[in-house]
């Protein structure tokens, strides 16, 4: 309603006398009017941002979620000391590696590890015949993993005693590309 004054007889000489007043309610009402549309198009803008934004293979680290180490060789994931990302001259991460320390995993502990924080896929895939991760447990200390997030395949070789099949691993690594001499059970 407050709008509609200057569209009526009224309405025009009301603002005639108190201009100052009419031209403050404006200013409010156009403040507000601001504030709703930086509101909606700011929450519409960061709606497809929900997905958490993270260090991959291939892409630039993100220095904002990583840390640089003193003597420059790799990062350190600022969530988890235990990752660690290898970048080229190009800051793009070449290489990934985590390590488990003073309390070693199993294989499948790794499998998980690959699929929540390294790839963030849970549907990675592993042989050369892209099988399911509750068909493969390797045994070797390699193996061939597909992810059809990326629709890449990635090497990762695992440091652990190969002579003992349940033997823990101490840490693994991750870089693109694979490896056809690995055994693909």
């Amino acid at each position: 309603m407050f709008l509609a004054l200057p569209f009526t007889a009224e309405g025009r000489e009301r603002i005639k006398y108190n201009k100052a007043k009419y031209v403050f309610a404006l200013l409010v009402w156009f403040g507000i009017a601001c504030y709703i549309y930086q509101d909606q198009f700011h929450h519409t803008n960061s709606e497809p941002q929900t997905e958490q934004v993270t260090n991959s293979i291939g892409s630039k680290i993100d220095k904002s979620e990583a840390k640089e180490e003193a003597d420059g060789a790799y990062y350190v994931d600022k969530d988890d000391d235990n990752l660690r990302y290898f970048v080229n001259n190009d800051n793009k991460i070449t290489a990934i590696k985590y390590i488990y320390g003073a309390n070693p995993n199993n294989v499948t502990d790794v499998m998980n590890k690959l699929s929540t924080d390294v790839f963030q896929d849970s549907d990675l895939k592993y042989t050369k015949d892209k099988t399911d991760s509750n068909d493969f447990l390797p045994e070797g200390n390699s193996f061939n993993v597909y992810s059809p997030k990326s629709k890449k395949w990635y090497h990762v070789s695992t440091q652990r005693d190969s002579s003992n099949k349940d033997a823990k691993v101490s840490s693994f690594s991750v870089w693109p590309g694979k490896d056809d001499s690995v055994d693909d059970y």
